[in-house]
């Protein structure tokens, strides 16, 4: 079988990959070294896509080229195409000296996503902490392979694909290079997909710790309600019973500590406070006025406009049976874009998801993927707009 992503997948990812290097080594003066990276990064990739064909001979081979291509740019270069890591080492080093997130210091992330930073830190090199996302993000691909595999697809149609996942450039860009840590998050929230049938209330448990690292898990909990109900309704009840009392455990202690500043962090308002989200800029340019003034009517005409179109797509789910993937994949491809702050590797968040809906359809997935690589490359071109303003 040969691969379907053909020369025109392989020019146009590649050269979006190396775009968004170029333009981000403009926006951050970045070192020759790293530059010399990004070029040889967008070589190995379009070399892969252009020269694998049958590839049951030499997938092992080809995954081990992969997984040094994801691995490699974390241990070469302290390159990061954002402040984030920098943050987690800020924060960690809050806990480090003996202060407690929310009462001590504020925090913009929930508990798991700053004390994780802990051990790292005491290892003394932040590469390491980059290494174990770019590790979770790999366990992801995996966990989607064996999933496939499982469901009786052709082989070799699931090893593809998988190589396509694991040479992925947006994956690459945002774990390997910038660290951020929404792959953990992800990979806790499949996993609890993964048991969500035969394991309703260890679901639910990796669930809650999903949560617990970064909110946006946490619009998932309706969807699997409703899945949950169709089947079985006891375990609906036993899902959402541990679900509430695992979060209630994790957040009682910071909450009884400082129950102000916790909320204030789930409701994103220490770290939203000037939103800058898509629907939040378009509403300041359409009303006008100093953004002080009219800051509160941008936050309520947006969160409304958000809660519609959340409860648009739940409700299309409900009355069309939607798979959960297909549900899933949906509301996390729309999420970024409705939430205050918008980020492009927020966009991963729906990947394992509408990939594994989007399987047998390789012209929609790859319709997907190079969405996915253009509005990060509009992304990183608006900072470098912004930064030369």
């Amino acid at each position: 079988m040969a691969f379907k992503g053909d020369k025109h997948f392989a020019l146009v990812s590649s050269t979006l990959l190396l775009l968004i290097c170029l333009l981000q080594v403009l926006n951050t003066g970045e070192t020759i070294e790293a530059l010399a990276l990004y070029m040889l990064m967008a070589t190995v990739y379009v070399t892969f896509l252009l020269k694998v064909k049958e590839c049951s001979n030499i997938f092992l081979l080809i995954v081990f080229i992969g997984v040094l291509y994801r691995l490699l740019p974390c241990l070469t270069i302290s390159t990061t195409f954002s402040s984030d890591i920098v943050q987690y080492r800020y924060l960690g080093n809050k806990i480090l000296n003996g202060q407690v997130p929310y009462r001590d210091f504020p925090a913009p992330y929930p508990p798991l996503s700053i004390y994780i930073t802990v051990p790292f830190l005491m290892a003394g090199d932040l590469r390491l902490m980059k290494l174990f996302f770019v590790a979770c993000d790999l366990l992801i691909i995996f966990s989607m392979y064996n999933l496939l595999k499982s469901q009786k697809f052709p082989l070799e149609r699931v090893k593809l694909l998988s190589l396509v996942l694991l040479f992925f450039p947006a994956s690459l860009l945002e774990y390997s290079v910038s660290g951020h840590n929404d792959s953990f998050t992800l990979l806790l929230l499949l996993i609890s997909i993964i048991f969500l049938d035969n394991h309703p209330t260890l679901s639910s448990i990796f669930l809650s710790i999903s949560i617990c690292s970064k909110i946006f898990p946490m619009v998932a909990v309706p969807f699997i309600l409703i899945h949950f109900l169709s089947e079985n309704r006891k375990a609906a009840s036993r899902f959402l019973l541990t679900l509430i009392s695992v979060l209630g455990l994790i957040s009682l202690p910071f909450i009884v500590l400082s129950s102000n500043a916790y909320f204030e962090m789930l409701l994103g308002i220490t770290r939203f406070s000037v939103p800058y989200g898509f629907f939040q800029t378009l509403l300041f340019m359409l009303i006008g006025g100093p953004p002080e003034l009219i800051l509160v009517l941008v936050l309520i005409v947006s969160f409304s406009i958000s809660i519609v179109i959340f409860l648009l797509i739940f409700a299309f789910s409900c009355l069309h049976a939607w798979p959960l993937e297909k549900s899933l994949g949906i509301v996390f491809a729309f999420l970024p874009f409705l939430l205050p702050q918008f980020q492009p590797w927020y966009l991963l968040w729906a990947l394992p998801f509408l990939v594994l809906y989007l399987f047998e359809n390789w012209k929609l997935t790859e319709m997907y993927l190079l969405l996915l690589l253009c509005i990060h490359a509009l992304c990183y071109f608006n900072s470098l707009c912004i930064s030369l303003a």
